[in-house]
């Protein structure tokens, strides 16, 4: 419920990108071992009891880590992967309220983490 975005919906990312198609994402096991991993045009997509988190402000937008900064396996259970895209220095995102902004994926990670919770108390200046 929207009373429940603390933080205000202008400072709050209800959704944004998440593309395949990044410099350094492979399959690493399997059939499809070394290839690149290709786009899918599906809207969602999970993986039942996988833990697997696909787009997070956790990791830095545009990377293709895990939260704990080791390459990229995609089929690795319990990873948080990045916001994604192939617009070049960032990726749009909508806010709570309705907006859409692009955001640079050189803005302060204490800010962009910030934007990914709705209840931190987080005091967030322009971005």
């Amino acid at each position: 419920k929207f009373r429940d975005i603390t933080d205000g919906t202008t400072n709050t990312i209800l959704a944004g990108e998440m593309h395949y198609n990044i410099k350094g994402w492979t399959f690493t096991r399997g059939h499809r071992a070394g290839e690149a991993r290709t786009g899918n045009t599906n809207w969602v997509w999970g993986h039942p009891g996988q833990g697997t988190v696909e787009a997070s402000t956790i990791v830095p937008l545009n990377t293709a880590q895990y939260v704990d900064g080791s390459a990229s396996d995609y089929w690795q259970k319990n990873a948080v992967y990045a916001f994604r895209s192939v617009h070049v220095g960032g990726a749009n995102f909508t806010l709570a309220d309705g907006s859409v902004r692009f955001i640079s994926e050189n803005i302060d990670q204490t800010i962009y983490r910030a934007l990914g919770s709705r209840g931190g108390g987080e005091v967030i200046s322009e971005f």
